[in-house]
């Protein structure tokens, strides 16, 4: 489990059928690092992003928010309070984007990289 400045403790959680990453469950929040798919050899990548697709659609199905954090970012925060910032800032997309969080992450993933320029 890992402390994110947030008061709350954030755990792996098994949700059956699925296992969910990372998760707040007294407030339904999934979490999902997203990590570089371009390692993955092709038919791999497909079975992949299909499992998860199929994850988030149920998820959602329950009520469930779905948080995505780019698992990059996650690892280059030097601290809590970096990683309770990076959280918060994706789930505040995640929350404000209509289109949920699919266009909420290729948001964030602009402004991470933004924010790493000139640093």
């Amino acid at each position: 489990c890992v402390s994110v400045c947030l008061y709350v403790q954030i755990c792996p959680l098994f949700i059956d059928p699925f296992w969910v990453e990372a998760a707040i469950p007294e407030e339904k929040i999934a979490i999902e690092f997203d990590k570089p798919w371009e390692v993955l050899p092709r038919f791999l990548k497909h079975l992949c992003k299909e499992k998860c697709e199929r994850r988030r659609r149920f998820l959602h199905a329950e009520g469930w928010r779905v948080v995505k954090i780019s698992l990059e970012g996650w690892k280059e925060c030097e601290d809590d309070t970096a990683r309770g910032r990076l959280f918060r800032r994706s789930l505040a997309a995640c929350d404000a984007i209509p289109g949920g969080p699919e266009e909420a992450h290729s948001g964030l993933m602009r402004g991470h990289s933004e924010e790493g320029e000139g640093e």
